[in-house]
């Protein structure tokens, strides 16, 4: 791996090294993408850590059950691979591909303005969570809001970063 001191200028997490796989070096990863396994698949991925990139290059993938795994080129035993456990696999946000409309990345979401129907402001979009049947907005409140394209998120501006939704809070 080479190191890349300079910063990613907008950083994607796209995963997480989570632990040990065997002793030869191999390294298990929980994945952010869907489906998880399209992690394999995109290039220029950096491990990101001890406040350093490294460009993971020459590495393998490979899966066991229901785990991912990553053997980092500079990995050939438990020992090597220590030092990434609990790094991030990040990548720059120029390299992902370009989603079709009303398609969105969740990290171009956070941070956006949430205003309803009426232009009052609900808040500031904190993250997204997956729920199975739908995404969730969840604002820095705490406050909920079902990710439901047309019927409850009317409106998503990346341009001006406001999202309109159709949705009130009962608060008696």
């Amino acid at each position: 791996m080479k190191y890349q001191k300079q910063l990613i200028e907008k950083p994607v997490i796209l995963g997480k090294i989570t632990g040990h796989f065997g002793v030869k070096g191999w390294l298990k990863v929980f994945s952010h993408t869907q489906p998880r396994e399209e992690i394999t698949e995109y290039k220029f991925i950096y491990v990101h850590s001890q406040g350093y990139y490294e460009l993971m290059g020459n590495s393998e993938w490979n899966s066991s059950g229901k785990n991912i795994l990553l053997k980092l080129d500079k990995t050939s035993d438990r020992e090597s691979a220590s030092k990434y456990i609990n790094s991030d696999l990040v990548i720059d946000r120029a390299n992902l591909p370009e989603l079709p409309d009303g398609r969105y990345y969740w990290n171009d979401l956070e941070g956006m303005q949430v205003k309803n129907i009426h232009g009052d402001s609900l808040g500031t979009i904190s993250h997204m969570i997956e729920t199975g049947s739908n995404d969730v907005v969840v604002l820095s409140d705490e406050r909920l809001i079902p990710f439901v394209l047309d019927d409850v998120v009317k409106e998503v501006d990346l341009k001006n970063r406001t999202m309109i939704v159709e949705w009130d809070w009962d608060w008696n």
